[in-house]
């Protein structure tokens, strides 16, 4: 006969791990939205996932990764821009490169009152 705690093991594991990926991608989305708004950058989710996987002391808070992430941005553009010695192939966080693009705000804010 199985046993109830052999049934409920998996059942409870599985909604902790469901209910962590999704306030995962709640941190995710607030460092999105945090860093658009502070320098008009939206890194990619992995490039997100990948920061708060390399842990440190910037990871704690949206608002410090966000931070981070638009520090690091736009010294590799400066860097980039005066052919520095210290020009490198991606601006990084924690030693992850960060991916993404600019975006204008208007468009950004636009866009999300229409979702």
């Amino acid at each position: 006969m199985l046993s109830p705690t052999r049934f409920l093991i998996p059942v409870v594991l599985g909604l902790a791990l469901t209910s962590c990926s999704d306030s995962l991608s709640v941190t995710v989305q607030r460092v999105q939205d945090k860093t658009v708004e502070i320098c008009s950058y939206m890194p990619t989710s992995q490039s997100v996932l990948d920061i708060l996987k390399a842990g440190g002391p910037t990871t704690q808070v949206p608002f410090a990764i966000a931070t981070a992430i638009c520090d690091a941005v736009l010294q590799w553009q400066q860097a980039n821009r005066m052919k520095t010695a210290i020009a490198q192939d991606c601006p990084r966080v924690n030693g992850v490169c960060v991916e993404g693009t600019f975006v204008d705000k208007d468009e950004k804010e636009k866009d999300s009152k229409e979702n």
